[in-house]
């Protein structure tokens, strides 16, 4: 049986498995389907064609995803990186398209497993028991740089280019995907969004929001919705993002 991804239109919709997402056309795409898989792709800004990238990723890994009946990281990860190649070759193809690119994450929810496949700085949270968990790490020049030059908060926020990706789909041939499991617990909620939304609110902000929810993805996806669009960001471009509410 073939599980086509269902892409959320609206600018507030309705996903299967009590979940709720926001999506920025066209340069950010949410995606969703029955099977529990819910991926945010987010078009490079400052890039040739952001929303040509989101576009070619979003129907890249909904190809390889569409057959896929069993849940794992690697399904993830040959998604991703699928979408990559695709951009990729797209982009050596058409020269007006030359260095345009994406960020992307992909959350598989099945039974008491989650797995997870990120690129760039789209991210994957959890929420539970009060407690705000990022489960992916931003490929940035920011986090690059702090592996060898500890930096305190204020000099972080300083930090020229902080926003700027060492790592994105179809910027090379190939790229290396990472991917993870992760428990699954009752009441949980879960968060995969783009970078618009993490420059605009922070951990601390996300998690007061999401408490305020009650496990609740509908009331989580407009209450965050309503924050990010009263702050204040370098960004140009709406969030893209998907909550999802584990029973």
């Amino acid at each position: 049986m073939v599980f086509p991804l269902v892409l959320l239109l609206a600018a507030t919709g309705r996903a299967s498995g009590g979940s709720s997402a926001v999506e920025a056309a066209p340069e950010s795409r949410a995606v969703s389907d029955e099977r529990g898989i819910y991926i945010v792709l987010d078009g490079l800004g400052g890039h040739a064609s952001p929303g040509t990238a989101a576009t070619v990723a979003v129907e890249t890994s909904q190809a390889s995803l569409a057959s896929e009946k069993k849940a794992s990281k690697v399904a993830l990860q040959a998604a991703l990186a699928a979408a990559g190649d695709a951009i990729f070759k797209r982009a050596q193809a058409d020269t007006s398209l030359k260095g345009m690119g994406a960020t992307g994450a992909a959350l598989w929810i099945s039974g008491k497993k989650a797995y997870v496949a990120h690129v760039g700085d789209v991210r994957v949270y959890v929420f539970r028991g009060g407690k705000l968990t990022q489960l992916t790490k931003d490929h940035s020049l920011l986090n690059d740089y702090l592996k060898t030059h500890p930096l305190t908060k204020q000099e972080i926020e300083d930090f020229p280019m902080k926003n700027v990706v060492i790592r994105a789909l179809g910027m090379k041939a190939s790229v290396e995907v990472d991917a993870a499991e992760h428990p699954v617990k009752a009441k949980d909620l879960w968060l995969v969004t783009s970078a618009a939304l993490t420059r605009r609110l922070d951990d601390a902000q996300l998690a007061k929001i999401l408490a305020g929810a009650k496990g609740k993805a509908d009331d989580a996806t407009a209450a965050l919705s309503d924050a990010a669009s009263k702050a204040t960001s370098t960004s140009k471009s709406s969030p893209a993002f998907v909550v999802v509410a584990v029973p």
